[in-house]
């Protein structure tokens, strides 16, 4: 078959992470069919040029799909969703088993699962790949492990091959104009410095994050469905770099100064914590390619893109 024959579903295609999948699976050839509620879906459907199934995965209405190559789940419970515990439940257990009893009868058997790294705890210290223990310690992260668990039911049970991927923190440019996401860092950071002149940390702003960009993250996905793993996988997916928040608030005021020529306050109001954590987001599969330097740079070019979209908008 033709590589350009064939196709991929994506739900959550109007969120962050699935809008940008879209478009570079377009790019690569792959015909895209996203799944979005009808709020988001014409604007879609446009601002990519896709076809876009309108559809609720919490309702009970029948999700009927054709044959495919691969589905990208990412309409899974967001940090906001995932607060009101009832709503994310919902959506990772009903949304998730509504999508795979309909992806059986068409008989699509390669599914990727977005979870989180979340599904270790909050505040990760030490070293960190598959085999680590689970420890959720947020509804969001809860909500992803259920999610993953009955991912690993249906291939026990039913022939599928599922691979779970579990980023780090996801950062990038909105693809589309329906991405509302600036709880996000660095989005919040520069959507509180245009607003506010200031960027307000409500902790020492000492703690370290694993930060992944959104291109290298669908550079997973995409090697992933080209050589897709039989059965049940997890993979981490993280990068080689691990800044603070003070860190990235300083690489934001830095692009704030260099677009609008004008100082930016950062305000710390908390003391804690103390000392930075310490930690490694490892995989089994081998470690990031790109290097501290390398992902440097390119956070810069995406904060800078940012304030560039904020202009423009």
């Amino acid at each position: 078959m033709n590589l350009k024959q064939k196709t991929i579903y994506i739900t959550g295609v109007s969120g962050f992470i699935g809008s940008r999948l879209a478009k570079l699976c377009l790019e690569c050839g792959y015909k895209v069919i996203g799944i979005a509620r009808s709020l988001s879906s014409r604007t879609i459907s446009q601002e990519l040029g896709i076809d876009v199934i309108e559809a609720d995965l919490n309702d009970k209405n029948e999700l009927v799909l054709e044959t495919a190559e691969a589905i990208i789940h990412c309409a899974t419970a967001n940090d906001i969703l995932s607060k009101n515990m009832n709503e994310g439940l919902s959506l990772s257990i009903i949304g998730t088993s509504k999508l795979l009893k309909a992806s059986r009868i068409a008989k699509i058997s390669n599914v990727i699962f977005f979870s989180t790294a979340q599904v270790y705890g909050t505040e990760l210290n030490g070293y960190f790949d598959e085999t680590s223990p689970i420890d959720c310690k947020s509804p969001y992260g809860i909500n992803h492990h259920l999610g993953e668990e009955l991912c690993k039911f249906y291939c026990n049970t039913q022939d599928f091959n599922i691979t779970v991927l579990r980023p780090s923190n996801v950062y990038g440019v909105p693809e589309t104009s329906t991405v509302n996401r600036n709880t996000l860092v660095p989005m919040c950071f520069v959507d509180e410095a245009i607003n506010f002149k200031t960027i307000t940390l409500r902790s020492s702003g000492k703690q370290s994050r694993n930060f992944i960009s959104i291109d290298q993250l669908a550079e997973v996905v995409l090697k992933t469905i080209k050589n897709f793993p039989k059965g049940f996988s997890l993979r981490n997916c993280g990068s080689n770099f691990y800044p603070s928040m003070l860190e990235i608030a300083n690489i934001v005021s830095k692009q704030y100064q260099s677009h609008y020529k004008e100082k930016l306050f950062i305000n710390i109001e908390g003391n804690q914590p103390k000392t930075s954590n310490i930690f490694e987001y490892g995989s089994k599969f081998g470690k990031n390619l790109y290097t501290e330097k390398k992902c440097i740079i390119e956070l810069e070019n995406v904060i800078n893109n940012l304030f560039k979209l904020w202009k423009k908008n």
